[in-house]
């Protein structure tokens, strides 16, 4: 089982193959994690939010 995020481009090719298409995994969050004392550095706010962009711009995979 893996996310479909990182496996979309491998379904498209046909180098895997996707079973149970009628099974449905529980939605899953992603969090970031970094010391505290990193918390308002600028760097770190513009990767967060760039992440944050990316995945909400992103379309889910189509299924099957």
């Amino acid at each position: 089982m893996r996310a479909e995020w990182d496996i979309a481009r491998y379904l498209q090719s046909g180098r895997l193959a996707q079973v149970l298409e009628d099974w449905q995994t529980p939605p899953a969050d992603i969090h970031a994690v970094y010391p505290q004392r990193h918390q308002t550095a600028a760097r770190v706010r513009a990767f967060v939010d760039f992440v944050v962009t990316a995945f909400a711009s992103s379309p889910p995979p189509e299924p099957g």
